[in-house]
């Protein structure tokens, strides 16, 4: 980077390096994991915040965007600091031919900017979808950043026109739009609005065939098959036209782009038509048929379509609209005896199994073309001479105690799935499946598709539509049914807060499948420290013989204190936002929740830097080693006060702390056994000491905590105190147990001065203030049966 004489960045990408497949799949992952906001609206933002400005220029040019308003918008979008390296690669694609399609003008060097002050809040109204467009896609415009001062002037930072290199603003926000979550009919119209650039309603041969390059270059970055999609995009576009007059409407684009197959599938959607395929682009790691013409699908990147709820094959040239309909059912449709009977039988998907047949024994192959059938609901395998010998009625296979049948869900209206009733059969105890698909990296969306083939597609939920709120509606009014939690400790915790809103009757019991980063209350229960890609079927075999515990939830009220002196750190000098009032598994104060939120700000400027659960504990040793160092909270014990079941408790004589933890459950900081519920180590373990101020210290005077054991539904918390960062590595691992202080119902706790503390792993930074921690209520959990997976 360098600085021309108006002292404006600028950049020199010449030769650069363009976008690899695996850079596109990280920044799909980006979009997929912070993205918060449609595009749209982030564009329509930063305009009427004064941080990107239009310059206007020669009327022949198209809107662009320089680098830095692009690098601008993008981290904007992402809502996270994106890796130079992609952001270039980005760029310097559009700048290339690969995306490049309608070409860059040469732009004069005559401005007209439209400072902040045009478009401050206070008098810009919020477009609509096509001013929006209109405006954006001006084709007298380019836009760069700018930046306003703190005075509210704007401050120059355009580039030279004549030397700046800029990207088509049009192709950017459409890959994007094509990228980020949404249902395809908003997606197509959207895209249609981009291209229509007289805004008339029509596109005309030229704007159609941009839309279909700018498709099949987003399929190439996808690693699809591009010779066998854009004749088909082609073919789509050509059909479109129904009225032949050369010209194509928002209605007849819209019913083209939903009855194209490997469209929708590109979009990242599927019908939501009932009985219909839901496809995905696949790549097959061993031999495969085309389900429609039987032959072999070959090639070295993705080479077909799959559906994800039956396994149907085909090719993308294959998968004409016919094909879109013969997918399972998943409700019925009527309430009478003939529709649950034709419901209630297998539904046989051909070929491309290697299992052994369930009824002879012998295996199955598929070397020479499509040879047995599996049922997608019992998931039985049998050779197509075996299959005649199968009962006509399914089942349901070995997940039948979890499976919301088709037969049990039925709707009023035929023609209306939005008001399915549930009557689960006898003997089932149907399954909630709440997926949050941004934990775990992309874990969680390769569990929901697992899950959607496993069970009913429509008894899985993802967490980031709507959060838990769709799934536990659903299943409100059904008696007995239980909730399997696919996420980190947070997600649970989400899920709890949204079942005490909804006020069930009667708590529906919750397992959880562990994607976060910690898992404590995940290792505690006993389903492991983390998802490594265990057979879900055993899982799911698990989850039917655990055992149902209840584990109490607690409530924190927090009240700021006046005056107290300040810690004056250098990286914790903000009061943050309290996260959460609610606590499930533990509160603590000092020098771990100082590490906890150094490494939370960084996860959240740096999200690359955390691909890995062992890059995650470097992270951490890294910042415990500083904290180390620095000591900043050496006698913790001298900046708080702590009453314990309203009785003060004695932390300043004889001890250095460091750390404070309030726990309810055995497991922190990632698996460490904090208060040690074996009960060695006495030597390690205090006996409290009450001020005698208190009438009621000879009631727990001399109490000896080391017979004490913990126990997550008992009504009460343990408090635990760190000596150093040294002693949390100890406890880490595994050598040492913390100083336990008190066992109580009811924990008070004054501090004196600013402090990072974290709820449930959590973090945040606090100023004096009073916290009151009480019990809320409990809830009930399953335990795994065996012994903890990690």
């Amino acid at each position: 980077m360098d600085r021309d004489q108006r002292g404006t960045s600028r950049t020199d990408f010449g030769e650069g390096k363009t976008m690899t497949p695996t850079d596109f799949k990280r920044l799909q992952d980006l979009i997929d994991n912070y993205s918060c906001q449609s595009i749209k609206d982030i564009l329509v933002e930063l305009l009427e915040n004064g941080l990107l400005k239009m310059d206007s220029c020669c009327k022949n040019s198209s809107a662009h965007i320089n680098y830095d308003g692009y690098k601008l918008l993008m981290q904007k979008y992402i809502d996270a600091d994106v890796p130079e390296d992609l952001l270039r690669n980005l760029f310097q694609d559009f700048l290339s031919s690969s995306w490049n399609f309608l070409g860059k003008d040469n732009v004069e060097s005559k401005e007209l900017p439209l400072t902040a002050k045009h478009l401050s809040k206070s008098t810009a109204k919020r477009e609509s979808l096509t001013e929006f467009i209109r405006r954006v896609q001006d084709i007298s415009k380019i836009v760069s950043p700018s930046k306003i001062s703190s005075e509210g002037d704007e401050v120059d930072y355009s580039f030279g026109e004549e030397d700046a290199e800029v990207i088509s603003i049009k192709e950017l926000i459409c890959c994007l739009s094509l990228l980020e979550a949404g249902n395809p009919e908003d997606k197509l119209e959207f895209v249609f609005k981009i291209y229509d650039a007289d805004g008339n309603g029509f596109l005309d041969s030229k704007e159609l065939e941009h839309i279909v390059d700018q498709m099949t270059t987003l399929a190439n970055h996808l690693e699809w098959d591009v010779n066998a999609l854009k004749p088909i995009l082609q073919r789509m576009i050509v059909s479109m036209d129904t009225d032949a007059d050369g010209r194509v409407s928002l209605s007849e684009w819209k019913h083209a782009g939903l009855t194209t197959v490997p469209l929708l599938a590109l979009l990242g959607m599927g019908t939501s038509n009932e009985g219909c395929h839901k496809f995905v682009m696949k790549h097959f790691k061993r031999p495969t048929y085309c389900n429609r013409c039987r032959r072999l699908l070959f090639g070295l990147r993705k080479q077909g379509l799959c559906c994800i709820y039956c396994k149907y094959v085909v090719h993308e040239q294959c998968a004409e609209l016919e094909i879109l309909h013969g997918c399972i059912a998943t409700y019925c449709a009527r309430d009478s005896t003939s529709q649950v009977q034709e419901i209630n039988r297998h539904h046989w998907v051909e070929g491309n199994f290697t299992n052994k047949c369930s009824q002879c024994n012998k295996s199955i192959t598929n070397l020479t073309g499509l040879s047995g059938q599996r049922c997608r609901w019992c998931q039985r395998t049998v050779h197509d001479s075996c299959q005649p010998a199968v009962s006509i009625e399914c089942d349901f296979g070995e997940l039948r105690c979890h499976m919301l049948q088709p037969f049990s869900l039925c709707s009023p209206n035929p023609n209306c799935a939005l008001d399915l009733q549930i009557r689960p059969s006898q003997g089932v105890c149907p399954l909630l499946v709440l997926i949050n698909q941004k934990s775990g990296g992309k874990q969680g969306s390769k569990l929901m598709r697992v899950f959607q083939y496993l069970l009913n597609p429509r008894q899985v939920f993802d967490l980031g539509h709507g959060g838990p709120g769709p799934g536990l509606k659903f299943f409100k009014e059904v008696d007995n049914f239980r909730i399997l939690c696919c996420g980190g400790d947070g997600t649970v915790g989400w899920l709890l807060e949204e079942m005490d809103k909804m006020g069930f009757s009667k708590s529906p019991p919750v397992a959880i499948l562990p994607l976060g980063t910690g898992n404590d209350l995940a290792r505690c229960l006993g389903w492991g420290g983390g998802y490594g890609k265990e057979d879900l079927k055993e899982i799911l075999k698990l989850i039917e013989n655990s055992i149902i515990v209840r584990m109490d939830r607690w409530h924190l009220d927090i009240t700021m204190l006046p005056n107290g002196s300040i810690n004056d750190d250098d990286d914790n000098n903000n009061n943050d936002k309290i996260p959460n009032n609610m606590m499930n598994n533990y509160f603590s104060i000092g020098v771990d929740a100082s590490i906890a939120l150094r490494f939370h700000n960084m996860r959240e400027k740096h999200p690359e830097k955390f691909s890995s659960r062992a890059r995650n504990k470097l992270w951490y040793f890294e910042f415990g080693t500083a904290e180390t160092l620095r000591s900043t909270f050496k006698n913790l014990q001298d900046n708080i006060e702590i009453e314990c079941d309203d009785v003060p408790l004695d932390i300043v004589s004889g001890m250095t702390l460091e750390c404070i933890a309030i726990m309810n459950i055995s497991s922190i900081y990632g698996g460490s056994d904090l208060w040690g519920s074996d009960g060695q180590r006495k030597q390690d373990v205090l006996i409290t000491r009450f001020s005698e101020l208190s009438d009621s210290s000879d009631i727990l005077k001399d109490f000896d905590l080391a017979r004490v054991e913990q126990d997550l539904g008992d009504g009460k918390l343990e408090v635990v105190g760190l000596e150093s960062c040294i002693h949390l590595a100890q406890v880490k691992s595994g050598m040492q147990r913390g100083k336990r202080l008190c066992q109580c119902s009811k924990v008070t706790i004054r501090t004196k001065q600013k402090f990072p503390m974290q709820i449930d792993g959590e973090p945040w930074i606090q100023e004096p203030c009073e916290i009151v921690i009480r019990h809320h209520n409990q809830s009930s959990m399953l335990m795994s049966p065996v012994h903890p997976r990690g």
